[in-house]
C-alpha cells in the first residue's frame, strides 16, 4: 500500500520481498506498482538472488526485466557455470535457452482404455 500512495518504501527490501510484490501487484493490475518494482528489481539481480527472480518474474512477462536477467546470465560466468550443470529449475533453464533437467523431461505414459 506504500507504493500504491507514495511510490516508495522507508523500508530496506529484498529480493524475496520485491518478487513477491511484483507478483502480488501484477495480479491485481497495479501496473505502476508493477514498473517501480520491476525497476527496483534490477538494481537486485545478484549471482545468489538470480535464480527466485528469474523463476518468479518468467512467469509474468515482463519484457524490460526479461532482458535485464538475460544480460546478466550473459555476463556472469557463475550463472553460465549453474546452467551448463542444468542446476535452475526449469523456467530458468528455458529462459537461458537450455534444455531442461533430464528427471523432468520424462514424459507420462498416457493410458489408453
Amino acid at each position: 500500500m506504500e507504493l500504491v500512495y507514495t511510490g516508495g518504501s522507508s523500508e530496506d527490501v529484498t529480493a524475496n520481498t520485491a518478487v513477491q510484490t511484483l507478483e502480488l501487484a501484477h495480479r491485481w493490475q497495479v501496473d505502476d506498482v508493477v514498473r517501480m518494482v520491476e525497476n527496483f528489481i534490477l538494481g537486485l539481480l545478484t549471482e545468489e538472488t538470480f535464480e527466485d527472480i528469474a523463476s518468479s518474474s518468467q512467469l509474468l512477462n515482463l519484457p524490460n526485466l526479461k532482458r535485464a536477467r538475460i544480460a546478466f546470465a550473459e555476463a556472469s560466468s557463475a550463472i553460465q557455470l549453474e546452467a551448463e550443470s542444468k542446476t535452475f529449475n526449469n523456467s530458468v533453464m528455458a529462459l537461458l535457452g537450455c534444455t531442461p533437467r533430464e528427471e523432468h523431461q520424462k514424459k507420462k505414459m498416457r493410458r489408453m482404455l
